[in-house]
């Protein structure tokens, strides 16, 4: 597997995670990327993580952006790799069991996440 993991910050304020596609001094392609947005819990007060679709209104799963709207694209830490991939599975494939929130995004909390709002 060659696919590259990464994470962008967008000057609209969007961090995405995504696979690295084609890239040149103008633009960077994105294959299945996802928003990732910080959701504090009243439950427990914490703060979690949930990942939805860049664009949920499309099924295209290839997005060429223009560089002067990211902000820095980094290398994926590991752990969030297979948290990814396990988001980005196809339709095809069985998906572990996990509840959509409201908004169609889904939590997922990452082992030494502790962060306390």
């Amino acid at each position: 597997m060659n696919d590259v993991y990464v994470v962008l910050k967008l000057v609209s304020g969007e961090t995405l995670m995504s696979v690295l596609g084609a890239e040149d001094e103008n633009f960077v392609q994105l294959n299945n990327p996802l928003v990732i947005k910080s959701v504090p819990s009243l439950a427990d007060g914490r703060e979690h993580l949930a990942a939805a679709p860049f664009c949920p209104f499309t099924e295209d799963s290839e997005f060429i952006l223009d560089k002067r709207d990211v902000m820095f694209i980094k290398n994926l830490a590991e752990p969030f790799i297979k948290t990814y991939i396990r988001l980005t599975e196809s339709e095809e494939d069985e998906r572990p069991e996990r509840e959509a929130e409201d908004d169609g995004s889904y939590r997922f909390i990452m082992d030494g996440n502790d962060t306390i709002n």
